[in-house]
């Protein structure tokens, strides 16, 4: 590295960079600015003293992360700003290697990792015992054809391109689902055809609920490990759940306060990030934690419902159904008295395939953001040593 790389020594001496200018290095996003990431600024009263970095130059910082325990190192590929001194600064040697390159090679943990564990002595307060020229004393297996090297950066610019733009017609989605939950539920937007007023009722009279009541919760070894797949809060991921994290054992279904639900039921969260609502797409079974409905198929009900459980503000409409403690638990009594306002079959029909579709094309975006994020990793490890 220390053919390639060498330890910059420019300081904000003149003033010419602000605290507005302080940089952030961050695993996830890279070198970017740091109220642009934070919000705000954490440099000290003077930055006097703090490091330029320039386009293109190498960035080390002595902070652990998770899953990068001896700093990263990052390239700046933004505009020109400064980082405190507890920061290592490189300026490229930009004829034998490119700077997108090299963020490219750190970008594997497991590479960065290899590279950095040698040379860094981990301090009794986990900071870094390293200094800086030190930091280039390992070595790095890279094509020497800068070239090659450019078109290898520019297939990944590619690739980081079509990432980021399925993530943001993801995130354009999103918002429109939160526009068409709150007007067609609120009834400022109608499908065309539909006049007839909507009706108030019940939620108990809408479905029927499973999983009421059952003796207390066992902890029994011979309850686990089992094979009939157990709901959990994180498994509360999307419209449908089709696996479980957990499961039980038989034995462990019948002593404890689980019940076995349907395929097809809505299962509405209680506890644990309450009104966090799924459909399941297996029989399973579940905790007291969970409010579990079995629709009747003829009414048409069910992703009618589903959108308009989604739809409920903890803040407003839950409100009235929690129970007081130390943690909001919604009340299971009090939410089968739940009001709401239900259409015609055929128009909660029309909502209903309407909220589906939308939730499969935001379910398609995400394979194929899991898809692209996948391939890139993949040709992260084959065309890198």
């Amino acid at each position: 590295m220390e053919e390639l790389l060498i330890p910059a020594k420019a300081k904000n001496v003149d003033g010419k960079f602000t605290k507005n200018d302080v940089l952030s290095v961050s695993g996830e996003f890279g070198i970017v600015n740091q109220i642009a990431l934070k919000g705000k600024s954490s440099a000290g009263e003077s930055v006097l003293l703090y490091s330029v970095v320039n386009w293109g130059d190498a960035v080390y910082t002595k902070s652990p992360l998770k899953e990068a325990p001896y700093g990263i190192i990052k390239v700046n590929q933004g505009r020109a700003g400064i980082v405190s001194t507890l920061y290592a600064v490189y300026t490229l040697r930009q004829h034998l290697i490119v700077p997108v390159f090299l963020e490219l090679y750190f970008d594997s943990n497991v590479r960065l990792n290899n590279y950095l564990k040698p040379l860094v002595n981990k301090g009794a307060k986990n900071d870094m015992k390293v200094k800086n020229v030190d930091v280039l004393k390992g070595h790095i297996h890279i094509t020497p054809n800068v070239v090659e090297q450019a078109r290898i950066a520019e297939f990944f610019r590619v690739l980081d391109d079509r990432i980021a733009a399925a993530k943001k017609k993801a995130d354009l989605l999103k918002l429109k689902k939160r526009y068409y939950l709150q007007a067609i539920f609120g009834q400022r937007l109608r499908f065309k055809g539909f006049t007839e007023p909507w009706q108030q009722r019940k939620l108990e009279e809408l479905c029927i609920r499973v999983g009421s009541g059952g003796t207390p919760s066992g902890q029994h070894p011979e309850y686990y490990n089992g094979k009939i797949p157990f709901l959990g809060i994180s498994d509360l991921s999307g419209r449908t759940v089709s696996a479980t994290q957990k499961k039980i054992t038989q034995k462990g279904l019948d002593n404890s306060a689980a019940w076995l639900v349907p395929k097809g039921s809505i299962t509405l969260a209680m506890y644990a990030s309450v009104g966090k609502v799924a459909i399941l797409g297996i029989e399973l079974a579940t905790s007291q934690a969970f409010f579990n409905m079995v629709i009747p198929e003829k009414t048409c009900i069910r992703d009618f419902l589903f959108s308009r459980l989604e739809k409920a503000d903890i803040c407003h409409e839950w409100l009235p159904l929690i129970s007081t403690g130390t943690q909001p638990n919604l009340n299971a009594a009090k939410l089968k008295d739940w009001e709401l306002k239900v259409p015609s079959t055929q128009e909660r029909k029309t909502i209903g395939e309407f909220f589906h579709a939308l939730d499969d094309l935001a379910a398609a975006l995400a394979r194929k953001i899991e898809l692209l994020e996948r391939r890139k990793t993949a040709y992260l490890q084959r065309l890198f040593v």
